[in-house]
Parts: structure tokens; sequence; C-alpha cells
């Protein structure tokens, strides 16, 4: 959640983050829904804090890895997961797409309006 929150990334491109995709302090996007989805946006601390914890302790390729057959975490168990948390946590119900739309409104309050795919210029 801490990336999806602090990279305004989709939660697509989220479970199917590599190792590679973690350069210099950001998160680049290779692959995504449009041309304009491939970008590099950088990463807060927090986001790399937890990305150096996930990243000591595995050797996979995957940032997310799992026991699906793609090799990394999918949407449906990830639905379960933060509907599990949202349980056990009492907060109010949300969608993790909104996570994104969070992300861009907060850049938005420190740098004036953002389009989604200008985000990693937004900074």
């Amino acid at each position: 959640m801490t990336i999806l929150l602090d990279c305004g990334l989709r939660p697509e491109e989220c479970h199917r983050l590599k190792w590679e995709n973690i350069r210099d302090g950001a998160v680049e996007i290779f692959k995504g829904k449009r041309k304009a989805s491939r970008r590099r946006v950088p990463a807060s601390a927090r986001a790399l804090a937890v990305l150096a914890m996930r990243k000591a302790t595995t050797v996979s390729e995957w940032v997310f890895p799992s026991a699906t057959k793609s090799g990394h975490i999918e949407s449906s168990t990830l639905k379960k997961q933060h509907r599990a948390a949202l349980a056990a946590s009492g907060v109010s119900p949300f969608v993790i797409y909104d996570l994104r739309h969070t992300c861009l409104t907060r850049w938005a309050e420190d740098n004036g309006p953002v389009h989604s795919h200008e985000a990693g210029g937004a900074r």
C-alpha cells in the first residue's frame, strides 16, 4: 500500500514490479495501459525503505513474489488481503485504486495540477 500511495502506481503496475524497475531512487514503469504509461516516478524515502526491506528478504526477480502462475502477487490475492486488513483495522472500506488518486491529489497540492501520465515529472 505504501508503494501505491507514495508512487501513484496503478495496482497492476505495482504487482508486476521487478527489481530492475527500481533504479536510482525511482520506480520505472516499462510497460502499461498506454504508451504514456511508460514513465519514471520518484520514490519517497518511505517507499524506498519498504523496498529495501523487501529486497533484503527475497531472492525473487519480483518485488512482490507469490506462488501464482505469474510468479508475482495478483489482484485477487491483494483484494483478499485488503479486505482482511480493513476488517482487522476498522478502517472504512476504500478501493485500492483510490491510493493512486490520493497520491496524485497530494502531488497536485504540492506542485499544481498533475496529469497522471506526467506524474514522474510532478515532484
